[in-house]
């Protein structure tokens, strides 16, 4: 059974809670969340509704040009991750080892 897209979102913010992540606001807790959240909604349905949710997500919720393009890169990150996993707890990994490694951005 899918989740609606606000499940998502609350899962996803949790997730980054729970995550001892410092950062919650343009951070890596921030781009961690962004990155779960995307993920798991491409996971359940599809990567590019999962892209095109996110975007409309920072067109209706605008932020500076700087922040919404780390935004939407981080989701795109969540994206390709979600298309490969089979389980929410493999988002959160391969969400976590993106921030580790660095392959999210977390300063605008």
């Amino acid at each position: 059974m899918r989740n609606t897209p606000n499940t998502i979102k609350n899962k996803a913010t949790l997730s980054a809670q729970k995550s001892g992540l410092p950062g919650a606001t343009n951070g890596k807790q921030d781009a961690y969340r962004h990155c779960v959240a995307t993920g798991e909604a491409s996971r359940q349905y599809g990567e590019t509704v999962a892209i095109l949710g996110g975007m409309y997500h920072e067109i209706t919720n605008p932020n500076p040009p700087s922040v919404r393009a780390m935004d939407l890169n981080n989701n795109a990150a969540g994206a390709h991750i979600g298309s490969k996993s089979n389980s929410f707890n493999e988002v959160e990994k391969g969400c976590m080892t993106a921030v580790s490694s660095g392959s999210l951005q977390t300063r605008p």
